[in-house]
């Protein structure tokens, strides 16, 4: 089944523009500007929707990709809606898993 193109909002902040698919909370894209992020990597901008409707998906992308944000920022903006969610991330080793929990205690 073929995918429709996603129409790509603009959320302009203080001091950035951030292009992606779904709505970001403030103080989401305060934080990513903090950290110097200025525009998502293609991988996150593809992974948004999927993610965020709870498709399965399987994220491949090189190291440094930015693969952590590409199911992170979809599923912290779930979490902001609806408060009674809770997130469970596995990782395949405990390294994977304290890397990707830095990453969250940053949002």
């Amino acid at each position: 089944m073929a995918r429709q193109a996603w129409n790509t909002r603009r959320f302009t902040g203080i001091k950035m523009s951030f292009d992606y698919p779904i709505p970001l909370a403030d103080s989401v894209l305060e934080k990513l500007q903090a950290a110097g992020i200025e525009k998502p990597f293609e991988i996150q901008t593809l992974a948004a929707e999927p993610v965020l409707n709870g498709e399965d998906c399987k994220i491949l992308a090189p190291t440094g990709s930015g693969k952590t944000l590409s199911y992170l920022l979809p599923l912290i903006t779930a979490m902001e809606k609806d408060s009674d969610k809770r997130l469970l991330v596995l990782a395949a080793s405990p390294e994977l898993a304290s890397q990707i929990a830095a990453v969250y205690k940053q949002f």
